[in-house]
């Protein structure tokens, strides 16, 4: 087993028994618009020495020979454009009124005050709250009304309607059918808002494996500047990936569990992974919530006995 970093001492990370690692630096990278695209561009590694990104960096491995295999390693920058939203002013509600049939007239008392309340009550017309005098009773289709007039009511009286006159007589309306009314399609004003365009890391490739890798499996993970690992999706809650290497597979058995087979729950729509005859491909759309490009310092890539594909 080697570990080897690039332009700089070894760095930390998880060993796993019988595994090799290519160590290789991410930094901030220049991307052109779409996932898999990248161009060259200088990056700092352990601040000391440089290197030139283009097409991935070559690292030595091995894959069970005692002969040094050289692959390539890519990490996918991933350009995300600023968006904005102008807003929106608030949207009234419409008031639909109350839908009725048929009413009667309920005397109560010639007295404007007797058995009545002050009470809040929403117009029928407009659906404004208004303070108004009224009686509390059962339902609007219901005579019962509440005899007291020095206490607020309580238990089954508790629709308040408001006070009418008739002939000298004050009361209320009790109707045959009464269906309330009701506010609808209103919305609240939405704020602007604006997001900046930022660059994320938006797969790793790696190419160029040589046949003594048939049958491993790939561990791909990545670093900051601290020595714990980062997630490489913040919806999966991942910070690694497990790829089988099978020749002439284009849709390679996958991971996020180096030590499970097919532990891919939920990847849909947010992991893809693809081969061909010497290259494996890892791309994270933007559902999987990917990391920014400029956090990732450091790219793993660990081989080991084939355990994702069985």
């Amino acid at each position: 087993m080697s570990l080897l970093n690039l332009n700089s001492p070894a760095g930390r990370g998880p060993r796993g028994k019988n595994s090799s690692r290519a160590w290789m630096g991410f930094g901030l990278v220049i991307a052109v618009l779409g996932i898999g695209s990248t161009f060259a561009a200088t990056i700092q590694i352990n601040n000391s020495g440089t290197s030139e990104f283009g097409q991935g960096i070559s690292q030595t491995v091995y894959c069970g020979t005692t002969n040094p295999i050289k692959i390539t390693v890519t990490p996918i920058s991933t350009f995300v454009n600023s968006t904005s939203n102008p807003g929106s002013d608030a949207v009234p509600a419409t008031w639909t009124a109350p839908v009725w049939r048929d009413r009667d007239f309920q005397d109560v008392s010639t007295n404007q005050n007797t058995k009545s309340y002050l009470s809040t009550y929403r117009s029928d017309a407009d659906g404004l709250d208004s303070q108004i005098r009224g009686y509390w009773v059962k339902s609007r289709t219901d005579d019962d009304y509440y005899e007291g007039n020095s206490t607020p009511p309580t238990g089954e009286f508790r629709t308040f309607v408001p006070q009418v006159t008739f002939n000298g007589k004050y009361g209320f309306y009790e109707y045959k059918e009464w269906t309330p009314g009701f506010f609808s399609g209103g919305s609240d004003a939405v704020p602007p808002s604006s997001t900046p365009t930022k660059f994320e890391l938006g797969g790793i490739k790696i190419s160029k494996i040589p046949s003594e890798c048939v049958g491993r499996d790939f561990v791909i993970s990545a670093y900051g500047s601290g020595a714990d690992p980062l997630e490489l999706s913040d919806v999966l809650n991942v910070k690694e990936i497990a790829v089988n290497y099978a020749s002439g597979d284009t849709t390679p058995a996958f991971s996020f569990d180096r030590t499970t087979a097919g532990v891919n729950t939920d990847a849909d729509g947010k992991v893809t992974v693809s081969a061909d005859n010497g290259s494996i491909k890892i791309l994270f759309t933007s559902a999987a919530v990917r990391q920014l490009a400029d956090s990732v310092t450091t790219v793993l890539v660990e081989t080991q006995d084939n355990i994702v594909g069985n």
